[in-house]
């Protein structure tokens, strides 16, 4: 279904956006969710997410609309300022399964991203982790552990590398 929408918008030029309204209130895929979002993206538990400093909100043009393959897991909550940056394949997850139920999920902090954070492509939040302010979450690292405020973080696992001025 995505690979059939991406040849739609190549072929006639329809718009992310429309194809956006589409899937989410047409066909009513993650129609509970209250923000638009990529087609190519899912939301899991989306009661669980909100966005703070919502009006003049920066993430709802750079991820939720524009940034593909989002994965949100909000079970545990997902609190997010709205002047975060999030690229393309970014996963950010609240919740881990029980090691002793794999049926249940176990209980955590929410995941926090604070004001002025650029999450790089393809980059994985775990749960309880909380990103301090004016912090920069380098391409393709696994975040296990919160990070600072004003610093560039990167790796598997992401550890700071560099304090920014």
């Amino acid at each position: 279904m995505v690979e059939l929408m991406y040849r739609l918008i190549k072929k006639v030029g329809v718009s992310c956006f429309f194809i956006s309204f589409i899937f989410q209130k047409i066909l009513r895929y993650n129609g509970k969710f209250r923000y638009f979002y990529h087609f190519t993206s899912r939301i899991r538990c989306p009661a669980g997410f909100s966005i703070t400093n919502e009006p003049e909100s920066i993430i709802l043009k750079s991820c939720l609309l524009s940034s593909g393959g989002l994965y949100l897991q909000a079970k545990n909550g997902i609190i997010i300022d709205s002047t975060v940056f999030i690229a393309p394949g970014v996963k950010i997850i609240s919740s881990n399964h029980d090691i002793n139920n794999l049926q249940q999920h176990s209980e955590s902090s929410p995941v926090t991203i604070h004001e002025n954070v650029w999450i790089g492509a393809n980059s994985i939040i775990l749960p309880g982790v909380v990103i301090g302010p004016n912090s920069i979450i380098g391409a393709g690292s696994v975040v296990t552990k919160s990070i600072p405020q004003n610093v560039i973080a990167v790796g598997n696992p992401c550890k700071v590398v560099k304090s920014k001025k």
